[in-house]
């Protein structure tokens, strides 16, 4: 599905999303989120004791990742989790790609796409 909608729509109409609890990135473990009590198991969101899905905890980096293992180019997913939805949103001016003016937020990969940098307004807040 995945392929058939880059192919579909192109690279340029495709933004990928991601919906996640505030609970993304975080260790396994009891939350609250939404005003209710989740659980993250095996990087599953759960409500608290019970079966029932709470949302997502995938950020949007491995949302792009995982469309590239799908065999998506990486600079279609690159360009659909940057530039795509900041010109949905009409943000383009300030975010989605790096130029003079911007916010400068961005991050260093390796060619395998690990993280190796973070930088938020032009700071560098982290490395691998």
């Amino acid at each position: 599905m995945v392929r058939a909608a880059f192919k579909l729509f192109s690279a340029e109409r495709i933004v990928l999303v991601s919906d996640s609890l505030s609970a993304t990135g975080m260790p396994d473990g009891k939350y609250r989120s939404g005003g209710c009590e989740i659980e993250v198991k095996q990087g599953i969101a759960y409500l608290l004791n019970s079966n029932t899905l709470a949302g997502s905890v995938t950020n949007l980096y491995d949302c792009m990742l995982k469309a590239i293992s799908y065999g998506i180019k990486k600079e279609d997913a690159i360009r659909a989790a940057t530039i795509n939805p900041a010109k949905v949103i009409n943000c383009d001016n300030i975010v989605g790609s790096i130029s003079i003016g911007k916010s400068a937020d961005f991050i260093i990969c390796d060619q395998e796409l690990k993280i190796k940098e973070v930088y938020i307004e032009g700071v560098k807040v982290s490395d691998d």
